[in-house]
């Protein structure tokens, strides 16, 4: 699944990000997994999108903020 995130396929990407952010089958890593949602959701993707503001208007895996969120 990393390979695929890494090659720039979105549904990889948000798979991928879950996985680090729940630690499903990798070691748990909310940043790694914030990073993976915000690199998502800016290729417009809505579930990216949804997550990576929910994540940073509860500052989980990245600095807190309210107003980007």
């Amino acid at each position: 699944m990393k390979r695929a995130a890494d090659d720039d396929n979105t549904a990889a990407i948000i798979e991928y990000a879950i996985m680090l952010f729940n630690g499903i089958g990798v070691e748990k890593d909310e940043a790694g997994g914030a990073r993976y949602f915000l690199k998502a959701a800016t290729r417009n993707n809505p579930v990216a999108q949804n997550r990576a503001a929910r994540l940073l208007v509860a500052g989980r895996g990245v600095k807190k903020d309210v107003v980007e969120g």
